[in-house]
């Protein structure tokens, strides 16, 4: 899926990872305004709502008659800002936070299935259409969230949603019968109770995809 982003979603794009990548510390001040407005070539408008963005999830807080202030994002940061890392281009972040994203849906997704394996009171939901872009991906895992008893399932994989789709598109590429394998194993392994199974298999799953994904990047 490919979204077309806006002026303001491309300033925001390159504070992120001029943030994320260490190029401002916390605690310092990103430039002002206006220089940033000659230095990317847009409208200071558009260089202020940007950095209404990033304060909406916690990168920055403005400062009145100081400037803009960089936060610990690690203390700060929101949920929201996790989203953004999925869907900025790979090649601008820091490896170890893609690697982070992606096991922190792992550990949330594995935490939901078990849940619904151990409660046979459940109605599952399941996704039977065969996988075959990255929404079909979210479509499965959001089914599973809907079919939780637990509300913050949906809120989490709802604030996901861009970068599963993101992520899933790439994965389904480069091998497509891969996913539709393991799906099917995952879902026999929640319908049938079998806990251990379900670690795994979503161990192996997400192996697998970070591999295709991130391959070609070294950790750190």
């Amino acid at each position: 899926m490919i979204v077309k982003k806006n002026a303001e979603s491309k300033v925001e794009e390159y504070l992120i990872k001029l943030i994320l990548n260490g190029k401002v510390s916390p605690g310092t001040y990103l430039k002002p305004e206006r220089q940033l407005a000659i230095e990317l070539g847009y409208t200071r408008p558009v260089i202020h709502k940007a950095i209404i963005r990033l304060e909406s999830k916690g990168l920055v807080t403005i400062v009145p008659r100081q400037g803009v202030m960089v936060n610990d994002y690690r203390i700060t940061g929101k949920l929201e800002l996790l989203e953004n890392l999925f869907d900025l281009n790979r090649q601008g972040i820091h490896p170890a936070l893609n690697r982070s994203m992606l096991r922190f849906i792992h550990r949330n997704f594995q935490s939901l299935l078990i849940e619904l394996a151990s409660d046979k009171s459940n109605t599952l939901k399941f996704h039977q259409n065969p996988i075959e872009s990255g929404e079909d991906i979210f479509n499965w895992m959001h089914g599973y969230a809907m079919s939780s008893k637990n509300v913050i399932y949906t809120m989490l994989f709802n604030e996901f949603k861009l970068g599963i789709l993101n992520v899933g598109d790439a994965i389904v590429k480069a091998d497509k019968q891969f996913l539709q394998q393991g799906r099917k194993s995952i879902d026999h392994a929640v319908e049938s109770g079998h806990i251990d199974d379900i670690e795994v298999l979503l161990h192996q799953w997400f192996n697998t995809i970070e591999k295709l994904w991130l391959g070609g990047e070294k950790s750190e």
